[in-house]
C-alpha cells in the first residue's frame, strides 16, 4: 500500500517476542509502541507494522528488510537474537542448521522462486512418509518443531559460529539501511537470570578433586541460605 500523506511508517522485525507470543498482536511491543506514539503525538499519524515471525533466526530479518524500501519506511526496528541456536536455519536446528551462512543466504534467495518452493514442498511431503506418527500428530509449537534438541556448549565451536552469523546478519541490516537512508534501531536482548538455572551446568574439566569439593560446599551453603530448588547437573 502506498504510504498515506503525513503518515510516519514504522516496520518492526523480529521473532516470537515481536509477534507478542503467546498473546500475539494484542500484547506485542509494536502495538504498545503505536499506542504510546499516538498518546504523545496526537496530531501525527503513525503506522507500526508488525513483521515478526515465530521460530525464526536473524537470517529472516535482512531477507525481509531487502523488500521494505518500496513501502517507504521511516524507521525499522529489529528485536531478535533469542532463536539463534534452535530457530529455523539456526546452528542447532533441524531446519538446515548444517548449512554455512553462504549456503543459507543462497537458500533464502532461492525460496523466492515458485519452482524451488514446489521442489522443497515435494521433498518435505516425501520426508513425512518416514516421520514417526507421534510427531505427525503431536501438539508441538513451531519452535519445538524446528529445534533439533542438540545441546550447544557455552563458548564452544557452535556457540562461536552462531555468534558470528548473528553479527554478520546485523551488519547486513546496517549496511542496507545506511545505503537506503532508513533509520534503524536494534533492540538489546532482555534477559532475567537472577532466579533461573542454566539448562545444563557442567564443571570445568581442569578442576581438581579438592576444588570440586570446595565448590560443592560453598554451593550447598548458598543454596540452603537462599532456598534454591535446583542443583548442578
Amino acid at each position: 500500500m502506498p504510504k498515506p500523506k503525513g503518515v510516519y511508517r514504522i516496520f518492526a522485525l523480529g521473532e516470537s517476542t515481536t509477534v507478542g507470543y503467546p498473546y500475539f498482536y494484542n500484547a506485542s511491543f509494536p502495538t504498545f509502541l503505536l499506542q504510546r506514539l499516538q498518546a504523545i503525538f496526537p496530531n501525527q499519524k503513525f503506522e507500526v507494522i508488525n513483521l515478526g515471525m515465530t521460530a525464526t533466526t536473524s537470517y529472516a530479518a535482512p531477507d525481509i528488510l531487502s523488500e521494505l524500501n518500496k513501502y517507504q519506511p521511516d524507521l525499522i526496528i529489529y528485536y531478535g537474537g533469542h532463536n539463534e541456536f534452535y530457530g529455523a536455519l539456526g546452528i542447532a536446528s533441524n531446519q538446515f542448521g548444517v548449512l554455512s551462512r553462504v549456503a543459507a543466504l543462497i537458500y533464502l534467495k532461492l525460496i523466492h522462486f515458485s519452482t524451488f518452493q514446489l521442489l522443497r514442498n515435494e521433498a518435505q511431503a516425501v520426508a513425512k512418509w518416514f516421520t514417526p506418527e507421534e510427531r505427525m500428530h503431536g501438539h508441538e509449537t513451531e519452535m519445538e518443531h524446528v529445534a533439533r534438541g542438540k545441546l550447544v556448549p557455552y563458548g564452544g565451536t557452535e556457540y562461536r559460529e552462531a555468534y558470528s552469523i548473528f553479527r554478520a546478519n546485523l551488519q547486513a541490516m546496517r549496511r542496507y539501511c545506511r545505503a537506503e537512508r532508513i533509520p534503524l534501531i536494534i533492540g538489546t536482548q532482555v534477559s532475567n537470570l537472577v532466579d533461573l538455572p542454566p539448562f545444563v551446568s557442567k564443571h570445568s574439566q581442569n578442576l581438581s578433586h579438592q576444588k570440586l569439593e570446595q565448590f560443592q560446599e560453598v554451593f550447598d551453603a548458598g543454596k540452603e541460605r537462599h532456598h534454591l530448588p535446583w542443583d548442578i547437573i
